[in-house]
């Protein structure tokens, strides 16, 4: 398992167990990114087969790519941010904003 990921995933361990609200939130929306980002899109010759496993190996990420997606969950929040204080919404915004303090920590890993 690549180290980002795995650092990641024991973060994630240790803040559910703190009750860290918005670091869980924040580590699951992330690794729920790399997850997505592996899965292999659905062809028709790949096609659910009755009676038949429809496992395939999922993409392989290297670091460099982990390090883009941890980068667009930053832009998203950034965004988000934006979109919410020009909304008056100054509460949802702080949550994003602790959000992403926790998500820029992997960029300097």
């Amino acid at each position: 398992m690549l180290l980002l990921r795995k650092r990641m995933k024991a973060d994630l361990t240790n803040a559910m167990k703190a009750r860290q609200k918005n670091r869980v939130t924040a580590l699951r929306s992330v690794l729920a990114a790399i997850d997505n980002a592996e899965a292999v899109a659905v062809t028709p010759s790949r096609q659910p087969v009755v009676g038949r496993s429809n496992d395939v190996p999922r993409k392989e990420l290297n670091e460099d790519d982990i390090r883009d997606i941890v980068q667009r969950e930053i832009l998203d929040y950034q965004s988000s941010i934006a979109q919410y204080e020009q909304l008056g919404k100054e509460v949802e915004a702080d949550q994003l904003r602790e959000r992403l303090e926790v998500v820029v920590q992997y960029m300097t890993l």
